[in-house]
């Protein structure tokens, strides 16, 4: 019997749906039966969990993009510059939300499957709105529900395995960027080269993120450890975002003899630099060797004293942004010992997310969209 190799199997999979898909629509007489194989082949990818999620994205989108649609073909029918005003606005709205780290794709849908929809509309008669809002819809729920079947029935693959390699990645980056960043605060370290790594690291937290949504959808071993694997990445991030902190107050300092105001400075890197080691090892699945521990950074005022102000205010910064590195190291490895099922008990949260905090308006995101 001839094995077949992953690549094989999706490949038939996808195709065996897309023809399926197609099928039922052209025996229903549906219109335009070629929107139900699109669906199918926009979903597809290559995990059971990833096109699930992928899935309900699109379908959520779309019903929001025909609702969206038949409201404006009603309310603008005759108008076309207020039609065209509400829909760029619209647009408009949905690019700033894409640029954004959440449901990028719903927001990516709804934008495309409005214009799809009021354009058709348009070049025809404003009654046929309806009637292609009911068939987009039908017919992406139709393809969505067939891949589905086929992807949970034949050759099923979950994604604990790409989460599992995600997180190893994303810890050896995290891990060998520290080390860069305390060579470069003694002068030392190539630049260069560690920014190129902090871009490839951004690519990673946002895989992780990817993966996990998937293998909660798929995995129930993940399902388990959901608030613990969202809670890694959380951490990871906020990592990312105390280090490029920790790395701008580097040029400040850098002519300071940090051993004299900041005593236990290597002790403290050489505990958080171990800790970086301990996550790799656990997420790798070695036996685990330490402990987390907390260990802060003792000031020594009088030394403190004797800089210069931009020098003190780079060495507070400095100061800050480790401990913060510090804290969040030791509760990377609490929560990764958490989900290797080494922790005596439950931990016990301190870190707080600050990205739950209300609604913000990005600038950067804002202009991006303006711009479009």
């Amino acid at each position: 019997m001839i094995g077949l190799s992953r690549r094989a199997k999706e490949s038939i999979k996808t195709g065996l749906a897309v023809v399926i898909a197609f099928a039922i629509a052209l025996y229903l007489g549906w219109e335009k039966p070629y929107w139900a194989a699109f669906a199918v082949a926009m979903i597809s990818l290559d995990t059971a969990g990833a096109s699930l999620n992928k899935a309900a994205m699109r379908l959520a989108g779309t019903l929001v993009a025909g609702a969206v649609a038949l409201t404006f073909v009603s309310l603008f029918a005759q108008q076309r510059w207020a039609m065209m005003a509400a829909l760029s606005l619209y647009v408009g709205f949905c690019v700033y939300m894409i640029a954004g780290k959440r449901h990028t794709y719903f927001w990516f849908v709804s934008a495309f499957v409005a214009l799809i929809i009021i354009v058709d509309a348009t070049l025809a008669d404003s009654l046929s709105a309806f009637r292609l809002t009911v068939a987009r819809v039908e017919e992406t729920a139709m393809g969505i529900l067939v891949y589905s079947l086929i992807s949970t029935f034949i050759w099923p693959h979950d994604s604990r395995g790409a989460l599992e390699a995600a997180a190893r990645s994303l810890a050896a980056a995290q891990g060998q960027l520290y080390r860069d960043g305390r060579a470069l605060m003694a002068g030392q370290g190539d630049a260069e080269a560690s920014r190129s790594r902090s871009l490839e690291e951004e690519q990673l937290v946002a895989r992780l993120g990817q993966a996990l949504a998937a293998a909660e959808t798929d995995s129930y071993p993940v399902w388990e450890l959901r608030h613990q694997w969202r809670r890694f990445h959380y951490l990871s991030s906020a990592l990312m975002e105390a280090r490029e902190r920790w790395r701008e107050t580097f040029p400040g300092i850098r002519d300071v003899d940090l051993s004299k105001p900041l005593p236990n400075l290597e002790e403290v890197c050489d505990a958080i630099g171990r800790r970086f080691d301990e996550i790799e090892r656990l997420l790798a699945g070695e036996a685990p060797r330490e402990a987390p521990e907390a260990t802060a950074l003792t000031l020594d005022r009088a030394e403190a004293r004797a800089l210069g102000h931009f020098q003190k205010a780079a060495l507070a910064v400095a100061e800050a942004q480790l401990d913060r590195i510090e804290e969040l190291s030791r509760e990377m490895l609490a929560v990764v010992r958490d989900i290797r099922g080494l922790a005596a008990e439950r931990m016990t949260l301190s870190v707080q997310d600050s990205r739950r905090e209300g609604l913000r308006i990005d600038p950067d995101r804002l202009s991006a969209a303006v711009r479009s």
